[in-house]
């Protein structure tokens, strides 16, 4: 969770469920012979992940991605508002405070990304027509090679 905040206030927004559209910052991979930095230990030992196998204390193989939003950053949300149950009631000063941004019990999309909205439904229009076009290529293709 991480509050939003601009000109008319902050909301909370839990990240919980989103599509999150975030440039990689940093990639670690651990293995055999292989530790993790010390910054990704000292993270994974506080949300109770092992590391380390059972066996003579040898490295799971596993990857750790770190993406991080700066105070900067100007994001894009699109989810649900909610009433903010870390707020008590009627006690917001410019009642954004008492709304919660989250995926809705009903919403198929909650997306989190610092691309502008724009640029968001430009990117996911050519999605679609990729998939309209590709899509019947693909289907041909495979009857082709079925029936062959």
């Amino acid at each position: 969770m991480f509050y939003l905040k601009d000109e008319t206030g902050k909301v909370l927004v839990n990240s919980t469920g989103a599509k999150i559209d975030i440039p990689l910052d940093n990639e670690f991979k651990s293995s055999l012979g292989r530790d993790p930095p010390d910054s990704v230990k000292r993270f994974v030992k506080t949300q109770n992940v092992n590391y380390e196998g059972m066996i003579f204390g040898m490295n799971y193989t596993m990857r750790y991605r770190e993406r991080f939003i700066e105070t900067s950053d100007k994001l894009y949300i699109m989810g649900t508002a909610a009433d903010n149950p870390y707020v008590e009631d009627a006690s917001a000063e410019m009642g954004v405070e008492d709304v919660i941004i989250q995926k809705g019990r009903y919403d198929k999309y909650y997306y989190i990304s610092d691309k502008t909205e724009r640029a968001l439904l430009s990117f996911l229009k050519g999605q679609v027509y990729c998939g309209l076009i590709l899509g019947p290529i693909f289907i041909i293709l495979g009857l082709i090679t079925f029936i062959l």
